[in-house]
């Protein structure tokens, strides 16, 4: 079977797209510590535990007659709707899967209306059934998987990893993708959120919507 993994570092992703078996998902908030008050972002693990939520959801892509909708996708588009709502915000789930929430601005100064987007689903180009995530922090050398491959830094599909030792890695098994596209992205923007709901942060209009269809299959 081909190898196939993905892995992410917490906590702002840069997600890098590519065939199943070379994608790696890393995200640092360091460059961020000189613009952003710390003390009004979400804990870490806190994050972690958002996007290891998401991933057991199996919401992936699928090709299918009609309107691109599987069962797992609905059951990912529910769940952001009620998170959504246990922020305190409005979340309005349509009948095509798409989620939508908003913010009012909390300042008199008319700014641009700023919008977050994330989708719900994962390429069916690896498999996605039982996705198994390990999380760690990276102390260098290879990774081994659980289905006895590794990814090292001595190949491409590794070559990133000496820039991460010390990070905290999320790998799944080997067996299965990740899902971190777009998982990540939807831990991303419910973080997002939830920081834009401190009385403190200053900000115009915020609209944000989860897109329930196929993504990965090229629906919009």
């Amino acid at each position: 079977m081909k190898k196939v993994f993905a892995m992410i570092v917490l906590a702002i992703a840069v997600v890098c797209c590519g065939t199943p078996d070379t994608n790696i998902y890393t995200s640092d908030l360091s460059n961020l510590s000189e613009s952003m008050d710390e003390s009004i972002m979400a804990p870490k693990q806190e994050m972690l535990e958002l996007l290891l939520k998401y991933l057991a959801v199996e919401s992936g892509s699928k090709e299918m007659e009609g309107y691109p909708m599987t069962d797992g996708q609905m059951e990912m588009a529910r769940l952001i709707r009620a998170d959504i709502e246990a922020l305190g915000l409005p979340a309005i789930l349509s009948d095509w899967g798409y989620v939508y929430t908003e913010i009012p601005s909390n300042i008199k100064k008319d700014v641009p209306v700023f919008g977050i987007s994330c989708h719900l689903d994962y390429t069916p180009e690896a498999p996605g059934k039982g996705i198994k995530p390990s999380v760690f922090i990276y102390q260098g050398g290879d990774i081994m998987l659980a289905d006895g491959t590794s990814i090292s830094p001595s190949n491409p599909d590794g070559a990133e990893l000496p820039d991460l030792i010390g990070k905290t890695l999320v790998v799944s098994d080997g067996t299965t993708l990740l899902g971190a596209d777009d998982k990540n992205g939807c831990a991303i923007s419910m973080t997002i959120l939830k920081t834009l709901l401190n009385p403190t942060v200053s900000h115009g209009d915020r609209k944000s919507v989860g897109e329930g269809k196929s993504v990965d299959l090229g629906g919009r």
